[in-house]
């Protein structure tokens, strides 16, 4: 006897599914409490994702005249930049909270020739697997050669998931 297939029992079948599938939760794979990223972020279908250009460090003195103006360490320059991303993701009613995957982009300090990755570190860790804002994402960082400015150390983009 061949199956029947049941035209309302696969739509109900259907609608079920993508009901469970959109009510799913991001999956954050790899945390382990000494690493402010972790090893691999799942997002399920019926999440949109919201990609946000690279920011770069504000001077630590705006109304300073231009040739005066200076971005500060590795530390500041991390700080501010993840400082404007938190505000921009603010304006699409989103967190640091909804960030699954960082991109940053580190220059050398021409002083001592080497990439502070501890400064650029610490700073990470003030937004990302805090007691306020426990949730981490995956991470890529690259070493380069330059930036818009020669004092200017890093720029880091993001992406986050829209819940």
């Amino acid at each position: 006897m061949p199956n029947k297939i049941i035209p309302g029992a696969v739509a109900i079948v259907l609608a079920l599914g993508s009901l469970m599938t959109s009510a799913a939760e991001v999956v954050r794979n790899g945390n382990t409490p000494d690493r402010p990223i972790l090893s691999s972020v799942e997002i399920p279908a019926g999440k949109a994702l919201v990609f946000v250009s690279g920011m770069t460090p504000s001077p630590k003195n705006p109304d300073a005249p231009r040739e005066q103006q200076t971005l500060g360490t590795m530390e500041e320059q991390t700080r501010s930049a993840l400082s404007k991303i938190e505000a921009h993701l603010k304006t699409l009613g989103l967190g640091m909270g909804d960030v699954v995957k960082a991109q940053a982009f580190l220059v050398a300090d021409p002083k001592t020739g080497m990439v502070d990755r501890d400064g650029f570190n610490k700073a990470f860790k003030e937004f990302f697997g805090t007691e306020k804002q426990p949730n981490k994402p995956t991470r890529s960082a690259f070493t380069i050669a330059a930036l818009g400015s020669a004092s200017m150390f890093v720029e880091i983009e993001v992406m986050a998931v829209r819940p």
